[in-house]
């Protein structure tokens, strides 16, 4: 019988675990998703969003997975004696109760090897990976040149 009552109560442990880590997923989200249209099959484009951490704990953005892409990284811009450019991070810390906004000039994920070109108008949606757990977040694809804000 003692055997039966710790398999039922592991069963219950194990039964709450995937409950524990929804609740640590939704600490940490991601809005505002976009991009610009343009880029060739086979080359990038750069990801912006907001991100935002509701918890007491540390967060981090770890990986994006677009449909429209074959690979993504996460990238943070440098500015050097040669002008502005971009490295891969492994990583992008989201502070407790701390918006981080990835925008032009800043931190952006890079989306790599386009599958075909991005059209003004279009809509997909990204699986983001927090350390806290995964999110889909939908992004939209602004005309080439212009970006959130932009009244022209």
């Amino acid at each position: 019988m003692r055997g039966k009552i710790r398999r039922s109560g592991l069963v219950a442990l194990l039964a709450l675990l995937p409950g524990a880590v929804l609740a640590a997923a939704s600490q940490t989200e991601a809005t505002d998703a976009w991009t610009t249209a343009g880029g060739v099959g086979g080359g990038e484009a750069l990801l912006y969003m907001t991100v935002t951490n509701h918890g007491g704990t540390p967060d981090a953005l770890t990986r994006v997975r677009c449909p429209v892409a074959w690979a993504s990284e996460p990238r943070t811009t440098d500015r050097g004696e040669g002008g502005l450019s971009s490295r891969a991070v492994k990583s992008i810390a989201i502070p407790p109760n701390a918006t981080v906004r990835l925008e032009p000039g800043g931190l952006h994920v890079a989306l790599l090897q386009l599958k075909e070109p991005l059209q003004a108008g279009q809509t997909f949606t990204c699986a983001v990976t927090f350390a806290g757990g995964p999110e889909d977040v939908a992004v939209r694809v602004n005309p080439a040149g212009k970006t959130p804000g932009d009244n022209k």
